[in-house]
């Protein structure tokens, strides 16, 4: 019967030196080069249990900075190299030695790993997509207990009628450049209600998923158009799915 035992695996480098991840044989021949990582940077690879991986000086290949074999479910490996083990002076005098931006970089990638360990902790799983990474694009609402509410505003108002097809088409704006600024005349306002602002209140389902109930979150001629356009379009076979000839 077939298995599957690959995972991904990402390795971190936690230092002021660029670094040169090699996929090691273990059998006493040179390794093979997989990447290089800048200061503060990072790297990913397929991989599987005993798969075997070492770290060196992208200046220098003989020095080995450290050396990894995958042991499920450890799948975030890091390379410090601005702490030492065992001697607080020695840390914090490499510490002294960071610039600003390279302090910085070291706080993000700490909390980071200490976000890591919090998060395989609660769900039994690694975080890979460790800090630093962008901030979120989308707010993440509070979901501490079953019934909290928030409540949320929004200059886009329900739509009361159904605009003309041919007024219709696709967003061009996106990002920031799709929120509504002050004064700003709201997309298609004549088919929307009069109102200025649309109030509604985001009740917790669930925790863990977030879950939310959101009432009068659509109007009659929204739902209506969500309908029709699940059920209007002119659907026909995927052509990214192989051969479909029978």
């Amino acid at each position: 019967r077939p298995q599957h035992n690959g995972w991904a695996a990402k390795f971190v480098n936690i230092s002021t030196k660029t670094v040169r991840l090699y996929w090691d044989p273990k059998d006493g021949r040179p390794g093979s080069p997989m990447s290089v990582m800048a200061p503060f940077n990072s790297a990913g690879t397929a991989s599987f249990p005993g798969h075997a991986f070492y770290l060196t000086l992208a200046s220098d290949e003989s020095v080995v900075l450290a050396r990894w074999v995958m042991s499920p479910p450890t799948a975030v490996y890091y390379y410090d190299g601005i702490a030492v083990e065992g001697d607080e002076e020695a840390t914090q005098d490499n510490l002294d030695a960071l610039t600003a931006e390279e302090f910085q970089s070291y706080q993000d990638h700490i909390s980071g790993k200490i976000f890591g360990k919090q998060y395989f902790e609660f769900t039994g799983r690694e975080y890979l997509s460790l800090y630093p990474r962008n901030s979120p694009t989308h707010k993440i609402w509070r979901a501490d207990y079953f019934g909290q509410e928030h409540w949320v505003t929004t200059p886009e108002v329900h739509f009361t009628s159904h605009p003309p097809e041919y007024e219709l088409g696709g967003v061009q704006a996106k990002g920031r450049d799709r929120v509504l600024k002050e004064g700003q005349k709201r997309l298609l306002g004549e088919y929307r209600s009069e109102e200025k602002m649309l109030n509604m209140t985001m009740k917790v389902l669930s925790c863990a998923p977030r879950a939310f109930e959101i009432n009068n979150f659509l109007s009659p001629v929204e739902v209506e158009h969500i309908m029709y356009l699940t059920t209007g379009m002119k659907l026909h076979r995927s052509t990214t799915a192989g051969d479909t000839v029978r």
